[in-house]
């Protein structure tokens, strides 16, 4: 009967393990492309989104590194000594055209008038197509 619960308590905990890591597998990959989940899955309903072809992809798009910089290590900095550190640390990776920072120090994407296209990489290629598979079947 012990034995019972324990292979329960073994496949429960596969099973949450196995969504886990598709939600991080997902949601790494939105972080990439600097995207939304909903910009991903109802491309067609918003404006800026509609008349992209699949290799002109998301306008917000900067590449791989510069997205996952942004995401992993922006911290918004209100205070106006921290604003200067923070433009300072963040010149080195990025011009200042490609987004301006809010009063609380936020920041407000601009669109990005250069189209810029996705790698062609075979990982990012495995990513994007597991990203299909998830929205397709599990959303």
């Amino acid at each position: 009967f012990l034995f019972v619960w324990f292979i329960i308590l073994i496949m429960t905990m596969i099973f949450f393990f196995v969504m886990t890591l598709c939600l991080i597998i997902y949601h790494s990959y939105l972080c990439l492309i600097n995207e939304t989940t909903w910009e991903n899955i109802n491309k067609k309903k918003i404006w800026y989104l509609k008349n992209i072809s699949e290799k002109n992809h998301n306008p917000f798009f900067l590449g791989y590194i510069k997205n996952a910089l942004i995401f992993f290590c922006y911290m918004p900095l209100p205070f106006i000594l921290l604003d200067k550190i923070r433009n300072s640390s963040l010149a080195f990776f990025f011009t200042f055209n490609m987004i301006t920072h809010g009063k609380e120090g936020e920041i407000i994407w601009k669109r990005n008038t250069k189209l810029s296209y996705r790698s062609s990489s075979y990982v990012y290629q495995c990513v994007e197509t597991f990203s299909r598979f998830m929205r397709k079947y599990c959303l």
